[in-house]
């Protein structure tokens, strides 16, 4: 079952990650380590109750889920994230990542 309530800075690493099929390129991308991403996408698997990418030959593939659920809805994430000019994603040590305009 979905939670209402994932955390949109959480959706942020995944539509990168679902862009690039990537952890490495993800991290690089959004200038945070890889175990970063790895926590972000632990966290969204965990909130989703879903694999959401797994591992395969050609690299990391959706799943369901994120095919037809999650990228569909993430026109508003990249409508947000075009017309912001700076953003930092830092991970506190409750483990939520946050995200600030710098």
């Amino acid at each position: 079952m979905i939670n209402n309530q994932v955390d949109l800075n959480l959706l942020t690493i995944l539509l990168v990650l679902l862009r690039e099929r990537s952890v490495t390129r993800t991290a690089r991308l959004l200038g945070v380590s890889q175990p970063t991403v790895s926590r972000a996408l632990a966290a969204l698997r965990e909130q989703l109750g879903d694999e959401l990418l797994i591992r395969t030959r050609k690299g990391m593939e959706p799943t369901a889920i994120p095919r037809r659920l999650i990228e569909p809805s993430f026109n508003g994430v990249r409508e947000v994230l075009s017309t912001s000019t700076l953003i930092s994603l830092t991970m506190p040590p409750n483990r939520q990542i946050s995200c600030k305009r710098l």
